[in-house]
């Protein structure tokens, strides 16, 4: 899903159920204002039109799918 007011990409874990995570301190609010709980964040490789990118996405148990951020934290 694409989400205009997020600040930062989620994916929920059960889409990278044996990615390796990395800690994060970042916290993150729902839009009414509940914390977000976070398991860690990964780096998403992906390939789009032939073009390879990166996401940082932060993983939780708490989104049913995944949430994009669209403010330019993918880089090629």
């Amino acid at each position: 899903m694409l989400d205009t007011g997020c600040e930062r990409s989620l994916v929920p874990r059960k889409l990278v159920p044996t990615a390796t995570l990395t800690p994060t301190d970042v916290k993150v609010f729902a839009a009414n204002g509940t914390a977000i709980p976070l398991l860690g964040s990964v780096t998403l490789c992906f390939t789009i039109q032939g073009v390879p990118l990166k996401a940082d996405l932060l993983v939780t148990e708490a989104v049913e799918e995944l949430l994009w951020e669209l403010r330019g934290q993918y880089t090629i």
